[in-house]
């Protein structure tokens, strides 16, 4: 029985660049660069069909947030792109460090809920499977060729909501910890002299 290649496996570090991808992957076809390269030129379509598919699906974000999450749609479809163009995954993942950024400023501010940025990666993916498909048609790829597209759009989906947890986990426990830390200042605050630090005396 043939030994399995290895896997790029959730359990990862997700703050740690990703390890060597297998074969299948670091070793793309010939007839998937193009694939990647339309991709780059369809990157507006994919963030226009992606606002398309939250329309009527949820509570409204405010216009910042809606900004935020239009540049994480772009900067993670041309991270994609690269990365399927045959530039390899190590320049896809820094050209997605952007969006990574772009997840630390939503966590640290709570402006959107893990539920909603999960559910936008998901209509993303939908959005980008549907430019490759249409673009594998115009192109007439092989069908090897759109699987393997298909392949690493699942790979970076199942990264992305790894970093998007590990972003809210490290957020919340840093703002955990600073909430503790006012409270014990207003505690001491309640029952010491501002001026000497002595505690306070009842009468």
């Amino acid at each position: 029985m043939a030994a399995q290649e290895p896997s790029l496996s959730l359990e990862q570090d997700p703050t740690r660049p990703l390890r060597r991808p297998p074969a299948s992957l670091s070793e793309l076809r010939e007839d998937v660069h193009p694939l990647g390269e339309a991709l780059k030129v369809r990157a507006e379509d994919v963030l226009e069909l992606t606002v398309a598919r939250t329309q009527g699906r949820g509570p409204e974000v405010d216009s910042v947030v809606q900004d935020r999450f239009q540049r994480i749609s772009r900067s993670s479809t041309i991270a994609l792109a690269r990365w399927i163009a045959g530039e390899g995954v190590e320049v896809a993942i820094e050209a997605g460090e952007e969006t990574w950024t772009i997840y630390g400023e939503l966590a640290a501010h709570r402006t959107a809920s893990l539920n909603q940025l999960t559910k936008r990666c998901i209509w993303w993916r939908d959005s980008v499977a549907e430019v490759l498909e249409a673009s594998a048609a115009e192109m007439d790829a092989s069908p090897e060729a759109l699987s393997q597209a298909l392949h690493i759009l699942q790979l970076t989906l199942e990264f992305s909501l790894v970093r998007i947890s590990k972003c809210f986990d490290t957020e919340r426990e840093r703002t955990d910890e600073e909430l503790a830390r006012r409270e014990e200042e207003l505690a001491v605050l309640a029952t010491h002299d501002a001026l000497t630090g002595l505690p306070n005396t009842t009468r």
